[in-house]
């Protein structure tokens, strides 16, 4: 626990803390600028926050870079700190007279709060399970609508992990979200390796082709072991079935270049045809025929000359894709030639036989490393997406119980400080957010106790090991349910809660002897926090 804070800064020397509720107490005209909300920003400084540092640069700009000297309590054990603004990134380790022994990053410095704290929670750091429970003003994460919300622009789902994490819950969906990132990475990996063709793209009629195909080459590849023997006699039949495959395949190849080539002359003579009629040609038909309307022919023969201009484009596209139609067919002809040529020359030899057994189980290696991949990318998309589904089952059920144990603890709660509430507050989790509910009264008095509420039940069903809750909370509360609140505050005797409270004169005595045993610091216009006050509107 924190026991104790020192700074040059102070008006006075030491201001010490106990366990259990500790209040900063204001006067009874809830004066401003006196130091209340600076203490408390203080104290979250002291546990690792920054905000002291961004938000209240008056204090710095008017009293000077300075420097806290602070003890915590852990097991009967002591130890001693100091943090300053000039280096508000490394802390200082101290022995018992706070001279400095050692320079701690503010990161090794949390992880020591977090371990002395006792909480084991490797999935969050210590600020990011303490920082929004520290509701001072001008850390702005008191918006009673998104209570969970460190900042404005936190995003739900965010602050709905950390809560999870806070309850000690995290742990299933850590290892499913590991699983999730695993096959995302592996299913990006077969996509991006399909795209640049490293290994084969299917479709899954073309893998229920491959299965037939492999059994095809198999059972080919079978029948040529099985029929060794009858070699001199299964050569000729083999080969003569290949020879005619081949053929087959030429002829096919030969028809459709023919075809290519007629398509290709065709264009070629429109071509030549196309040119344009010059003038002597247009004499010449004069001559012949002298009533002839020739600026009426010119105008056509223009017409004419401007739509070839603009399908010329076109047309040269399609020649030079019919050359290159015509030069693939000529290589697969070539391949085809030599085949041929192949199986005729082995014919005569075993090596025929072993070509043709060493093509099919090519093909056959071929075709299975295809349906392989095929069935990795499957079971890869199947994996994330049965993962998905479990985040989400598992999520549901981890936020249905943290949902109950944080509305039970409320309703009990409430039920203490309003007289015959109708119904108390709620929270509703689900995987991407959450809803704050608010019933009985939506004036701003009720919303600002009802997130009290919800502070206190998480506290107490968690390991936080402290809340900050500053005066502007209790500002427009009743009176009543504010008496009732402090009871329930200095309930939590094995935790520390700080908070910030002014006008005691109007709570009743057993409010007031609380308040009085528990303060750890008054503060009016004349005992201010710092002895020099240079701006009214600031220090509150």
């Amino acid at each position: 626990m924190l026991k104790e804070i020192k700074s040059k800064i102070f008006r006075i020397d030491k201001i010490e803390f106990h366990q259990g509720l500790n209040i900063v107490v204001g006067d009874d005209c809830a004066s401003n600028s006196i130091g209340k909300s600076t203490l408390l920003m203080i104290i979250d400084f002291i546990y690792g926050g920054n905000t002291y540092i961004t938000y209240n640069k008056d204090v710095v700009k008017n009293m000077g870079e300075h420097e806290f000297l602070y003890s915590f309590e852990f097991d009967n054990n002591i130890y001693k700190f100091i943090r300053t603004t000039a280096d508000s990134e490394n802390v200082y380790k101290c022995d018992d007279d706070y001279n400095i022994l050692k320079s701690i990053t503010l990161d090794e410095y949390t992880k020591f709060l977090k371990e002395m704290y006792k909480i084991d929670n490797k999935y969050s750091t210590f600020r990011s399970l303490v920082s929004l429970y520290s509701r001072i003003w001008g850390k702005n994460n008191y918006d009673i609508d998104k209570p969970l919300n460190v900042h404005n622009k936190s995003k739900d789902k965010d602050m709905i992990n950390n809560l999870i994490k806070l309850f000690s819950k995290y742990e299933k969906i850590d290892t499913i979200n590991k699983n999730i990132k695993q096959y995302t990475e592996e299913n990006k990996a077969i996509t991006k390796a399909s795209s640049f063709n490293y290994i084969p793209n299917i479709t899954k009629k073309k893998y229920k082709e491959n299965i037939l195909e492999i059994s095809n080459c198999e059972n080919e590849v079978a029948i040529i072991k099985e029929n060794l023997n009858l070699f001199s006699i299964n050569l000729i039949e083999i080969s003569n079935k290949d020879l005619i495959k081949l053929n087959e395949k030429k002829i096919s190849l030969s028809n459709r270049k023919s075809k290519y080539i007629s398509k290709l002359n065709k264009i070629s003579l429109n071509q030549i045809q196309n040119k344009r009629v010059d003038q002597t040609q247009f004499d010449k038909l004069v001559e012949l025929f002298p009533e002839v309307n020739v600026e009426k022919l010119e105008e056509i023969e223009n017409f004419h000359v401007n739509i070839c201009k603009y399908l010329k484009k076109e047309i040269k596209e399609e020649i030079d894709t019919l050359k290159l139609n015509i030069e693939i067919i000529d290589d697969s002809l070539k391949e085809i030639d030599t085949e041929i040529k192949s199986i005729i020359n082995a014919t005569d030899a075993p090596q025929y036989i072993l070509d043709k057994i060493v093509k099919l189980s090519s093909t056959i290696n071929q075709l299975k490393d295809e349906n392989k991949f095929y069935d990795e990318k499957i079971k890869t998309k199947e994996n994330l997406k049965y993962e998905k589904d479990k985040l989400e089952r598992e999520s549901k059920e981890i936020l249905d119980n943290i949902e109950k144990s944080i509305n039970d603890k409320m309703e009990v709660l409430y039920k203490e400080i309003i007289i015959n509430p109708i119904k108390s507050p709620s929270i509703n989790l689900n995987n991407n957010g959450y809803k704050f509910n608010i019933y009985d009264n939506t004036g701003t008095g009720n919303a600002y106790s009802s997130l009290i509420i919800l502070d206190l039940s998480i506290l107490s069903e968690t390991n936080l090991p402290f809340i900050i809750h500053d005066t502007m909370l209790f500002k427009n509360i009743e009176k009543y349910t504010v008496e009732k609140l402090i009871s329930i505050y200095n309930s939590f005797n094995k935790k520390q809660v700080f908070i910030a409270i002014d006008e005691v004169y109007k709570y009743d005595e057993i409010s007031r002897e609380i308040i009085d045993s528990k303060k750890v610091i008054e503060l009016d216009r004349k005992n201010t926090l710092f002895e020099k006050v240079w701006n009214k509107g600031n220090l509150e």
